[in-house]
């Protein structure tokens, strides 16, 4: 508002000594408004500072073009790695789905062992059934062996036992890939007449 704003607050001032408040309020309304349509005139008047340069038609097809080509080339990063994490979860389906394999056959060749060697008592009931606890050592010996869940008879589960340490030691363990080998050392097996009758 600058020195115009200046003089008008003087001249509102002295009338306001002579005249009252309500004409000062009116000369200063009118001051800021000559001042700001004053200020608005040369501001429509000013030309456009040669800082400011448009982008040619040129410009903005190289730019665009650009960024295209960008978009172009995440997406192929993305696509590659979804492929990526494709076969890799392949890769581990399969994995796991061999482990799994081997560890059934594993168990299998065990309990068809074990079930030969097994002398069931004399009047153990199909309804029977004992489950035991085993652990291996790395050349497949038998390194313990427990009750986990009982028949409730004694010589039942005693037999279930002695059947395990009879059919040792499981060489097969060795055959099995060393990543595998320690997951098969230890598992249940379960006893019951009715399954080796069947």
């Amino acid at each position: 508002m600058g020195k115009y704003f200046i003089g008008v607050w003087a001249v509102a001032t002295s009338v306001c000594l002579s005249a009252g408040t309500a004409v000062v309020v009116t000369l200063f309304v009118l001051a800021i408004k000559q001042d700001c349509s004053s200020a608005t005139e040369s501001a429509q008047l000013s030309p456009i500072p040669s800082s400011i340069t448009t982008v040619s038609h040129e410009e903005s097809y190289l730019r665009s073009e650009q960024q295209q080509r960008a978009i172009q080339q995440h997406e192929v990063a993305l696509r590659d790695r979804r492929e990526a994490e494709t076969i890799r979860e392949a890769l581990s389906a399969a994995n796991a789905q061999q482990s799994q394999e081997a560890s059934n056959h594993f168990l299998n060749i065990i309990r068809r062992r074990v079930e030969q060697e097994w002398l069931i008592p004399t009047g153990a009931s199909d309804s029977m059934a004992v489950t035991v606890q085993v652990r291996l050592g790395p050349s497949g010996e038998v390194l313990f062996t427990a009750v986990a869940n009982s028949s409730g008879d004694a010589a039942f589960d005693s037999s279930a036992i002695q059947a395990i340490h009879t059919a040792a030691p499981f060489g097969e363990l060795r055959n099995l890939p060393g990543t595998q080998q320690r997951n098969f050392r230890h598992f249940y097996l379960r006893f019951s007449p009715g399954d080796v009758r069947d």
